[in-house]
């Protein structure tokens, strides 16, 4: 997992082989830092701005699930889920051309 933050943040499984490991810590601490520094993305992904947002998320989630229930909740995430790549990416609009789902 990485969290785009400054400086980013990756954690790793402590089962990889250091090869593997490595190969991870250069594919997502490097590559992905790299990705989101470079594009212009939504505010959402910003690095200064992304663990208020987690944080943010978290609290959010903990009131529904508090307010609705945790089944319930969980169907809601698990049908967004499964509708999520059948989206608009507002990055492809822009650049002319429509979004793989």
């Amino acid at each position: 997992m990485v969290i785009n933050s400054n400086p980013c943040i990756s954690y790793l499984l402590e089962e990889n082989s250091m090869t593997m490991q490595t190969i991870v810590i250069a594919h997502a601490a490097f590559g992905h830092n790299h990705f989101f520094r470079t594009l212009p993305l939504p505010q959402w992904t910003n690095a200064e701005s992304i663990l208020e947002y987690l944080a943010f998320a978290k609290r959010y989630i903990s009131a529904c699930e508090e307010r609705y229930g945790h089944a319930t909740w969980k169907r809601v995430l698990d049908s967004a889920h499964g509708v999520d790549g059948s989206g608009v990416s507002a990055i492809a609009v822009r650049r002319g051309r429509r979004a793989r789902g």
